[in-house]
């Protein structure tokens, strides 16, 4: 993808989610911060995810929210890099001065 249509898919994309708070929350992709994105991210993740089988009304309630993810990683491919990022450094910290072989 040009650099240019990336543009384009971020400047006119918006996402509504629910925080932590259970509060709506709509962000301009263009404009949003990577915690702002990673937030969406983790509530379109979760929304989109679904056992029901395809075709059915769960599968279509989900297939809404898991087009919006691959939307958002398709204009902002390096908000899973931030994630995995933040991941690490939270694991990291976790386990500073922990002995994790048990030696």
């Amino acid at each position: 993808m040009t650099n240019n249509k990336q543009n384009n898919e971020r400047e006119t994309m918006k996402i509504t989610y629910l925080d932590g708070n259970y509060e709506e929350v709509t962000i301009n992709v263009e404009t949003a911060s990577l915690d702002e994105l990673s937030d969406a991210y983790s509530y379109l993740l979760d929304m989109g995810y679904t056992d029901d089988f395809p075709g059915s009304a769960g599968w279509k309630a989900a297939k809404v929210f898991s087009d919006q993810l691959h939307a958002l990683i398709k204009a902002w491919p390096e908000v899973e890099q931030y994630r995995k990022d933040q991941a690490d450094a939270k694991r990291k910290e976790r386990l500073a001065g922990k002995d994790v072989l048990g030696m």
